[in-house]
């Protein structure tokens, strides 16, 4: 039997970096669409550039076209809110509640799949509904109404990111074991350039995502697409060889890389109750692993 611990490994360390990336695109005011949009070209580019050297055919189209669908239209809606949320709370916040999607994923095990929590994965999950009322309550520092709004609205969004995220990541694990990993990244991809191009042109109005784009935007883009490809790939193979709840709780984990790289790079301080919550994140994922 293929290990699919190795996988999950590297993925979730392509995804720690993915993520500060999506920090630093926020640092620098950047537009979510705009960093998602050349995102998704990158990763559509390359995996068409593979697909035409492999020419893997068209096996199980319906579940192909259907489950791309479902994940490019989920991905983009939630790594949006996602960079999106970054905008008005820090990464050691975001990061930790983001993960809660593992809740989520495991929620639609229980209702669509009948899958059954043990006693471990069910302690996880109180674990992790505890780090949200951790995180979202505001830190002791005073807080204006104004600047109490503000945090309220991030973790509005980064939860709803999670919700997104789950089901885009339900989709990808039905189809790691049904149809060509690096054709459903493609049509994904592709599919997720589309609408994230034409909700900037026409429903945004903002113009194309091309128009001003500097090479620091361009640059941002296209090394968080090829990271996010790399990242997808391994863990659609984990997905494969591994039950998603397992594989999800160490996947989890890659949020501790950015918060790491975002203490360093921005200075954002750790606060006790911040540490609390990053650890009580990190042992909810062990127990969901079934540790």
């Amino acid at each position: 039997m293929t290990s699919w611990f190795p996988y999950v490994v590297a993925a979730t360390v392509a995804y720690g970096f993915v993520n500060f990336i999506y920090k630093i695109s926020a640092h620098y005011g950047y537009s979510s669409l705009r960093i998602l949009n050349f995102q998704a070209l990158t990763i559509s580019v390359i995996s068409g550039v593979v697909i035409i050297f492999k020419s893997p055919g068209l096996n199980n189209l319906n579940y192909l076209l259907i489950l791309a669908a479902v994940n490019s239209l989920f991905f983009a809606v939630g790594t949006t809110l996602k960079i999106t949320s970054l905008k008005f709370i820090p990464v050691n916040v975001a990061m930790p509640m983001g993960k809660l999607k593992t809740v989520f994923v495991m929620g639609i095990g229980l209702i669509f799949f009948s899958d059954r929590p043990s006693f471990n994965q069910a302690v996880g999950m109180v674990l992790a509904l505890a780090t949200v009322f951790m995180l979202a309550r505001p830190s002791g520092k005073k807080m204006t109404a104004e600047q109490k709004n503000v945090h309220l609205k991030g973790i509005f969004l980064i939860l709803s990111a999670a919700a997104a995220i789950a089901i885009s990541i339900t989709a990808g694990k039905i189809a790691s074991g049904k149809v060509d990993k690096m054709t459903y990244i493609w049509l994904s991809y592709t599919l997720v350039f589309i609408y994230t191009y034409l909700t900037k042109r026409f429903i945004v109005n903002s113009g194309t995502v091309f128009k001003g784009a500097d090479k620091r935007l361009i640059t941002l883009g296209v090394v968080v697409g090829v990271l996010n490809l790399a990242g997808y790939y391994l863990i659609l193979k984990a997905w494969e060889y591994g039950p998603l709840s397992l594989v999800q709780g160490i996947f989890s984990l890659s949020m501790v890389i950015t918060i790491i790289l975002a203490a360093i790079i921005y200075k954002e301080k750790l606060t006790p109750i911040k540490i609390i919550a990053v650890i009580s994140a990190i042992t909810a994922a062990l127990f969901i692993k079934g540790c």
